[in-house]
């Protein structure tokens, strides 16, 4: 047996539960902000685990925390804006990652995909989808999504989080 397999075994569960989180920091994401419109008001989160699941036809899908002030918002048939950010975008990443005072974001730029999407506005990209299935998966739901448009900057360096922090990719040497 190995030892990580002999290790595992013998740990209760929350400890498990901590070096599974201890682990994933160490896994640097892309960071975006899902938007939404609820009542008329820009809505959204910011979120590490968007993920492209099919190039055709194409498909992403996002997950939400029970925890989340968006939770309630999460159907089938919700048209959402997926911005995938800019390092200079830090600012915004860090506000949706809070709960919006009032409840939604009315003083922030936003620009619209032909399609009426939200996406932030200076995003490296914006993607337009229509929830199409949602799966319970522990304290989450994952939202699989399918896209209706996608556009993106010619050039720019992505926002990434890892470790507990958000980081912007430094050039290669000699590059």
């Amino acid at each position: 047996m190995s030892a990580l397999a002999t290790t595992r075994a013998r740990k209760p569960e929350n400890s498990l539960v901590d070096d599974f989180k201890a682990a994933f920091r160490r896994l640097a994401s892309g960071v975006c902000v899902v938007t939404f419109e609820k009542s008329g008001e820009l809505h959204g989160f910011t979120a590490t685990s968007v993920t492209s699941i099919s190039a055709s036809p194409p498909m992403l899908l996002f997950c939400v925390s029970n925890r989340s002030s968006s939770f309630a918002s999460m159907a089938e048939g919700l048209e959402v804006g997926v911005s995938i950010l800019s390092a200079s975008q830090r600012p915004l990443a860090e506000r949706f990652a809070k709960r919006a005072d009032g409840g939604g974001y009315p003083d922030v730029e936003i620009s619209r995909l032909d399609d009426g999407a939200p996406v932030l506005s200076g995003a490296l990209a914006g993607v337009s989808g229509r929830v199409t299935r949602i799966a319970s998966a522990g304290e989450n739901i994952v939202l699989f999504c399918e896209v209706g448009m996608a556009r993106h900057a010619p050039d720019g360096t992505p926002l990434l989080y890892g470790d507990g922090s958000y980081l912007a990719p430094q050039p290669a040497a000699g590059v």
